[in-house]
């Protein structure tokens, strides 16, 4: 089983280094219960309290407990996700101090809400993948954060979301040979099962028989073959139908096949473009482990785009599980295609309320929207509208891009239904890297469905700090699919 680290979050009342939030008022400092003496010295340290601030308090006469004093969030004026970066400072203090264990002094002017997002921040910023060295690091970190016994509901909802985030970060940054589709798929049983949900499996037979031509083709030139993964949660039986399925891309290594990946650093991080099924797969273990009233799928098109003799070239034409004919114009625009089929089996199989990918799909929109938001492209203003309020709502925001009709011809082609990359070049030349061609082929598939598609090329991997993330996999997607899924559950 993909293995992470995360700090443990409980309550207990055992003697450990204290972390005082200190709070910066007008010119005053400020700490919860008044502390004359910390104030003094903070002050006379010039210690300012600003948010990722620390000052390491030693134990002096009459004062046995180490102290480190923490600058907060704006006093009245800070988001949860302002608090949720407040424990991450938390972590990285403890890190630095090289601390095991320490006790959070409790803040009775937050709220519980407020003190989940703290320790949500904590658990998400001391995530480190597991991997297995023999000599692990010996330097101390962080593994224990004590708080107030009040805390236990706070504890207890932070730590499943924390828990099941850190899980999809651990499968994107685990080594392409470490997380195959067959080691992926293989896991999930034993996640979803206990939960209630039911896990399916289509190998490369059950494609071949269903006509997942564009899935089989991307991934036939690996030796581990292509697989379909399906995870359903009815959480609603009373209900009839199925209020989402989610597809999530689910390439574990794009080489991108005879059109190869040019540059070292580029194609080694290549193992992280199973993000989009990270995220999916993570959303509906965070709605069915809350018992969420609402039924949902999630479904994975499993592959590695390899290169041998069988791999797909640029000019073939294939089919699909939709029945559309592809031409193929760049074999690495293969997340598409096995979108496509995944898009096409959720629809057949199961005729969603709505319809919803996610994949890190295009280098264009990490470029355009770098790291804050992802892009979403849509054919329901609705839905576009309901996915983007999650966004704000759990700091993972997104930014419409045009999806119009009149955008069509970027993948026609006089030689199958619809090309895999843009066959329009533009006047300057660039047209065929357009991250539209790709929402413009999905769109082909899902017909009257309402639709969305989420490019997370630039937010599944960070290159600096966020409120709910240190550098390298985020699990960006598990928390806004979530809550955007509350919409379908009663009041």
């Amino acid at each position: 089983m993909t293995g992470w680290r995360q700090i443990e979050v409980r309550c207990s009342d055992e003697p450990a280094p204290e972390l005082v939030p200190v709070f910066a008022v007008e010119t005053r400092l400020r700490i919860e219960g008044g502390d004359d003496r910390l104030i003094d010295l903070a002050a006379d340290a010039g210690f300012a309290a600003k948010p990722g601030e620390w000052l390491d308090v030693l134990p002096s006469s009459g004062r046995q407990t180490r102290t480190i004093l923490i600058g907060t969030p704006t006093c009245g004026a800070a988001s949860e996700h302002d608090w949720a970066s407040f424990g991450g400072s938390l972590t990285e203090a403890m890190t630095a101090l090289r601390l095991e264990t320490a006790r959070l002094r409790d803040m009775a002017s937050l709220d519980d809400t407020m003190l989940e997002k703290i320790l949500l921040g904590a658990q998400l910023h001391s995530f480190g993948y597991a991997n297995g060295r023999k000599f692990p690091d010996p330097a101390p970190r962080p593994r224990r954060l004590l708080v107030a016994s009040r805390a236990e509901g706070a504890c207890k909802a932070a730590r499943r979301t924390a828990a099941i985030v850190n899980r999809a970060r651990a499968w994107i940054e685990a080594p392409a040979n470490r997380l195959t589709p067959q080691i992926w798929a293989g896991e999930l049983p034993a996640i979803f099962e206990p939960l209630g949900a039911s896990v399916r499996l289509f190998d490369a037979t059950a494609l071949e028989t269903m006509g997942a031509e564009a899935l089989l083709a991307v991934g036939r030139a690996s030796e581990h073959g292509p697989l379909l993964t399906v995870v359903e949660w009815r959480g609603a039986p009373e209900r009839e139908g199925w209020d989402a399925v989610l597809v999530g891309k689910g390439l574990t290594f794009d080489t991108g096949g005879l059109n190869l990946k040019s540059g070292a650093t580029g194609i080694a991080k290549m193992g992280f473009d199973m993000g989009g099924g990270a995220a999916v797969l993570g959303a509906v273990e965070l709605a069915a482990s809350r018992a969420a009233r609402c039924n949902v799928v999630a479904v994975v098109p499993m592959a590695e785009n390899a290169v041998d003799a069988r791999s797909f070239r640029p000019g073939d034409v294939i089919s699909s599980l939709g029945g559309l004919t592809i031409q193929i114009v760049n074999t690495d625009a293969e997340g598409r295609l096995v979108l496509a089929d995944g898009i096409a089996h959720g629809i057949l199989t199961y005729k969603p309320g709505h319809i919803v990918d996610v994949a890190t799909l295009t280098g264009m929109v990490a470029i355009a929207l770098l790291e804050e938001y992802a892009a979403i492209y849509s054919n329901d203003d609705r839905l576009a509208s309901d996915l983007i309020a999650a966004g704000e709502a759990t700091g993972e925001r997104l930014w419409r891009m045009p999806c119009e009709a009149n955008q069509d011809y970027v993948v026609e082609t006089p030689v199958a239904d619809v090309a895999n990359m843009s066959t329009f070049a533009g006047a300057l030349g660039v047209g065929v890297s357009a991250p539209v061609s790709g929402p413009k082929l999905l769109q082909k598939f899902v017909g009257d469905t309402p639709w969305a598609h989420l490019d997370i090329a630039g937010t599944a991997w960070a290159a600096r700090r966020s409120a709910y993330s240190g550098k390298n996999a985020t699990g960006y997607g598990v928390r806004l699919l979530d809550q955007w899924l509350r919409r379908f559950e009663p009041a």
